[in-house]
């Protein structure tokens, strides 16, 4: 009995506490670490070859972290330099089809900012304003910044799928 209560002091009961705050406290930080890290899957099914001065591209982006992600931004590198897409939020394109009801339809600029909740997923046409004389249309690789709300700059350099023809 004289063992128990020589451990069972106020300083010992406050020692413990205290590592066991602190063990918590550990815990609890690297958890967030993990759990807020941004984790976008993107691909590029799709692009058309750059015409008066611009490039159009399909996207698709899923979101794989577990806290909702807004992209705020897309760019395309090319070297040194920088081609943002155009936050418009009109029709890209008319499309008109010889067939069926709805003889024609609008392709529509997905608008930003492009929202990712939890583990889920968005796409749409991407319109990027590019000089046609300056821009050099890369053949296999396409690199793109992609710009959250939880700032974080996403680099990733995608092989584009086949060329549309819009």
């Amino acid at each position: 009995m004289n063992f128990v209560k020589s451990i069972l002091t106020r300083d010992n009961i406050t020692l413990f506490l205290s590592i066991c705050g602190a063990l918590g406290s550990l815990f609890l930080f690297i958890r967030t670490r993990i759990l807020e890290k941004v984790d976008i899957d993107v691909k590029i099914p799709g692009i058309c070859e750059p015409e008066m001065g611009s490039l159009i591209a399909y996207f698709t982006f899923a979101n794989n972290s577990r806290l909702p992600v807004s992209i705020t931004g897309i760019s395309i590198v090319c070297g040194e330099d920088l081609y943002p897409c155009e936050n418009i939020s009109d029709y890209i394109i008319n499309v008109t089809y010889s067939s069926g009801d709805w003889p024609q339809s609008t392709i529509q600029n997905i608008p930003l900012p492009i929202y990712l909740p939890t583990l889920g997923a968005a796409c749409g046409y991407v319109s990027f304003a590019v000089p046609s004389k300056d821009f050099q249309f890369p053949s296999k690789l396409l690199t793109i910044r992609l710009s959250t709300n939880r700032n974080q700059i996403i680099e990733r350099t995608l092989e584009p799928g086949t060329l549309l023809d819009l």
